[in-house]
């Protein structure tokens, strides 16, 4: 199920979220500790929804949010059944000082960490508070779905390396591709020639600032992957990531472009999708309407998105199902490049104040 939510959380908390989602993605190779005495056991399918039996509640949430999204989040990585059915423990705290409860024995939770997940033990640990104390419980399905991708992802790569940005972007996706918000930061950066090298996206930004626009960041060129070449696109640079190849090498065998190409293809994309925003904030009687209008639109264009998303991939399934059994060693999808229209080497044009300037 996916949902569109235009609610703006308290900037602190957004932030803190963040950061912690950010950080909170940790290898193990220790065994989790057992359950203590006062915490409930709940299944839902192969997720095993661990809570103290003051927040029951919280479980049917988790397991409602485990049944609609835990395959779909396995499959568009390119996981198959023996994946899915590993189980995926989640383990509910009241906050990360009381994580030592649950994690495995021996490792340290991450300072800042709004959610913690150890992909080597399929074990996501959620708290129903923040470190500043602010409760997260309205957001925790898109928590869950967040940590849920990144033990996905670790498992199609076989532990290869990715950026930090392609990781994200991704589980940022899989959790809550659509976001007001994360449209408007990029949008501003943008506008003032702010935005961040996806280069730097693999490490910690120096200002809380920056944090945000990295995520928003990830999100869009990731968003930007997917209306290029789908999830089979993606799917194709785990592939070769897990057989070897390098990040790079991977993006160009299935992009048939380099990432720098696409970088510049997607910067040209960012000047002509918004360049009517600075209508808005250049019109202040009209603003509360315009702003309306935009999320209206905003709205439907993602819905009939969606839609075309949702059947690309239900052919995409069926396809799959339906295919004769492939000769010898034959090559599937995964191991072919996408076809889409940014070509190697042809300049990328931006019109900046009615001149027109070309990347290099």
């Amino acid at each position: 199920m996916t949902r569109l939510r235009l609610k703006i959380p308290c900037f602190a908390c957004y932030l803190f979220l963040l950061f912690g989602l950010w950080s909170g993605s940790a290898g193990a190779t220790a065994t989790a500790l057992p359950l203590p005495d006062e915490y409930i056991l709940r299944q839902a399918g192969s997720c095993r929804i661990a809570v103290p039996q003051r927040n029951v509640g919280i479980a049917d949430e988790l397991m409602t949010a485990c049944r609609e999204t835990h395959a779909r989040i396995y499959k568009q990585l390119g996981l198959g059944p023996q994946a899915l059915e590993r189980p995926v423990d989640v383990r509910v705290v009241a906050s990360l000082e009381d994580a030592h409860q649950v994690a495995p024995p021996g490792i340290a939770v991450p300072p800042w960490s709004g959610a913690v997940a150890y992909p080597s033990l399929n074990l996501i640990i959620l708290p129903l508070r923040n470190r500043m104390g602010g409760p997260v419980t309205e957001d925790i399905d898109i928590v869950l779905e967040h940590e849920m991708s990144h033990l996905a992802l670790r498992t199609a790569l076989q532990d290869a390396p990715v950026p930090r940005w392609f990781s994200e972007g991704i589980a940022i996706q899989q959790s809550e591709a659509s976001s007001f918000r994360r449209i408007w930061l990029v949008w501003a950066a943008a506008r003032g020639d702010s935005l961040l090298p996806l280069s730097s996206i693999d490490r910690y930004p120096d200002r809380p600032g920056r944090i945000s626009l990295a995520y928003a960041e990830a999100a869009d060129f990731v968003g930007f992957l997917l209306r290029q070449g789908g999830w089979l696109g993606i799917r194709v640079v785990i592939r070769k990531c897990s057989q070897g190849m390098a990040f790079e090498e991977a993006i160009a065998f299935s992009y048939q472009t380099d990432l720098k190409d696409l970088e510049q293809a997607w910067l040209a994309g960012l000047n002509s999708k918004w360049q009517w925003l600075p209508l808005i904030t250049g019109t202040s009687a009209l603003w509360g309407a315009m702003v309306i209008l935009f999320i209206v639109a905003y709205i439907a264009a993602r819905q009939r998105k969606q839609k075309r998303m949702a059947q690309m991939e239900e052919e995409e399934m069926k396809i799959t199902q339906t295919a004769h059994p492939l000769p010898g060693n034959a090559p599937t999808p995964e191991d072919m490049p996408v076809n889409i229209g940014v070509k190697v080497g042809t300049p990328t044009k931006i019109r900046v104040d009615d001149e027109i300037h070309t990347l290099h």
